[in-house]
């Protein structure tokens, strides 16, 4: 019997995440080296005066979500938006996990979650992204 080889295309994706908290240079060197060391992070710059960080992910490695938990393990803070939008038509559970993962898909966001009761899908995402 033969083996399928199945390679994963890699999804290069980059994004210019706003940060809080920093005070100094050493702020972003700190940022810079922990989101370095993330698997999946192939490059990360962090700017003082400007207080965003851009990076370049293997987002078949590493969410967007990872980023920003990094970026809060280390002792900041990332400026996100939540917005929360009508997805009515919906009828069952399987529904709602393909409309959460088609909103999770698009580059930017952080998570989506769907409420089927109310009908409602809340977004959490980098502005501008």
């Amino acid at each position: 019997m033969e083996e399928a080889l199945v390679l994963l295309e890699k999804k290069a994706l980059k994004a210019r995440i706003p940060i809080t908290g920093m005070t100094c240079t050493t702020c972003a060197a700190t940022i810079e080296k922990g989101l370095a060391e993330t698997a999946g992070v192939e490059q990360a710059k962090v700017n003082f005066a400007q207080e965003k960080a851009s990076i370049e992910y293997d987002s078949t490695k590493v969410s967007l979500a990872k980023i920003k938990d990094t970026i809060s393990r280390l002792g900041y803070g990332t400026a996100t938006r939540k917005s929360i939008f009508p997805a009515g038509g919906m009828t069952c559970a399987s529904c709602v996990a393909r409309v959460e993962q088609a909103l999770s898909d698009v580059p930017g966001v952080i998570s989506a979650n769907v409420n089927l009761a109310s009908e409602k899908a809340t977004v959490e995402y980098i502005e501008g992204t």
